[in-house]
């Protein structure tokens, strides 16, 4: 099974948009010669129909788009990590300790976000 990251969708998105009449064998080969990745005609026929909003995300090398249920907590937590990444080793610990603290100031209670080391 192969995974296209976002990145990769997007081009193809792009190259469908160039040529609207390319056909899902030429899509298919192009993806093969551009990726060395082979899809099914589902995943071609998924690409095509995919929304220009769904590149909207910020980290197009991931595969795959999540929805997040606490987009709050995630920003915060991400930029605290960034933030301190590069002054010292992030310790799983501390990483798990602020994420209590920002559940906690952000009124998020135990039972709709477990944290646990590995997480």
């Amino acid at each position: 099974r192969t995974c296209l990251t976002l990145e990769q969708k997007l081009q193809v998105h792009l190259k469908l948009k160039q040529n609207p009449g390319m056909n899902n064998p030429m899509l298919a080969e192009w993806i093969y010669a551009t990726f060395k990745a082979r899809v099914s005609r589902a995943t071609l026929a998924r690409l095509r129909n995919l929304p220009s909003s769904y590149f909207s995300h910020v980290d197009l090398s991931a595969t795959k788009r999540r929805r997040v249920k606490f987009p709050q907590f995630e920003r915060e937590l991400r930029e605290f990590f960034f933030q301190n990444e590069a002054k010292t080793a992030m310790a799983d610990d501390v990483l798990l300790l602020k994420a209590h603290e920002l559940a906690e100031r952000l009124g998020i209670d135990a039972t709709q976000l477990r944290l646990i080391n590995g997480w």
